[in-house]
């Protein structure tokens, strides 16, 4: 199940585990700096996360491990493009390990690079 909130509607209990997420997947936390959130609940527990800046950015998209490989993260994409208007906006950060693998993701999911710097690749769609 997918539920989409505002930062500020997001509960104690969904903070909680949406941060443990993030964290297990990401150096921080950001999670205060989104305006909305879609959380992929299966069998009542939160697997998968996407931040969504109010400028159509796209934030800290991250699958439990335990989920991996069963099209959460297509499906949290999915809802993204469909609830947001206009041009929607990532980066990719080019010192990770799977740098590779991120961007071969979004490209099959619609996302173009815009341009890139020794540090990061900002994709659009």
């Amino acid at each position: 199940m997918i539920i989409i909130k505002n930062i500020v509607d997001i509960d104690e209990y969904e903070l909680i585990k949406c941060n443990n997420l993030i964290k297990n997947n990401f150096i921080s936390s950001r999670i205060n700096t989104y305006e909305k959130a879609i959380l992929y609940y299966s069998d009542n527990i939160i697997v998968g996360f996407l931040g969504i800046s109010h400028d159509n950015y796209l934030n800290q998209l991250c699958i439990d491990k335990n989920y991996r490989n069963r099209g959460y993260a297509t499906k949290l994409i999915k809802m993204a493009t469909d609830i947001l208007k206009g041009t929607i906006y990532l980066f990719v950060d080019k010192n990770k390990g799977n740098t590779d693998f991120l961007l071969t993701f979004y490209e099959k999911q619609g996302f173009v690079v815009e341009y890139d710097n020794e540090v990061e690749y900002k994709m659009f769609k």
